[in-house]
């Protein structure tokens, strides 16, 4: 995974050279920040009592059971265009 070399990450991407099981770590990654970032948001408008970190939690567990099946129902590291699917 490219965190700071984000040319190196684009050159993979361009030429098809990211392998799934990589795809798969940027998207299970989008998807928990994604999820954590909404929640945050949420914190000034929302009522924060115990139901509302359950819910995050919850919702947490879903988007990441969601992704995890989502990469093995499109064959695992023998899959193919998982980001490309997934964002169709």
């Amino acid at each position: 995974m490219h965190f700071w070399k984000t040319g190196e990450l684009v050159n993979e991407l361009a030429t098809g050279e990211l392998l799934e099981n990589e795809k798969f770590k940027y998207l299970l990654g989008s998807q928990v920040l994604y999820t954590l970032f909404i929640y945050e948001a949420l914190l000034s408008i929302v009522q924060i009592n115990t139901f509302f970190y359950l819910e995050c939690l919850i919702v947490l567990l879903i988007a990441v059971y969601g992704t995890l099946r989502t990469y093995q129902s499109n064959g695992g590291s023998e899959g193919d265009l998982l980001l490309e699917r997934f964002a169709a």
